[in-house]
């Protein structure tokens, strides 16, 4: 859930993503690594760090998170993402 916030947050307003050149600092070295990307314009790879358990569960409630956001947008179903 907290992936998708900020997935649409910084979708929206990519200017959250940092402060002009210079990327949030955390501390954590996974999210600054993240901000940094983020600043540059490029996209992270929010599974990394993952084992392979752990990102085939992030990908099946991604999948559902995604279909149930479809649903709640009312989308019809041709316009709708589909995911591999």
């Amino acid at each position: 859930m907290m992936v998708e916030f900020f997935e649409d947050l910084y979708t929206n307003n990519p200017s959250e993503a940092h402060d002009g050149d210079t990327p949030y600092v955390t501390g954590d070295p996974l999210i600054d690594k993240w901000e940094k990307e983020l600043s540059e314009g490029l996209t992270p790879d929010l599974s990394e760090g993952m084992s392979s358990d752990e990102y085939q569960s992030f990908m099946g409630w991604s999948r559902e998170a995604h279909r149930k956001k479809q649903l709640a947008m009312n989308f019809p179903e041709e316009m709708s993402e589909t995911y591999n």
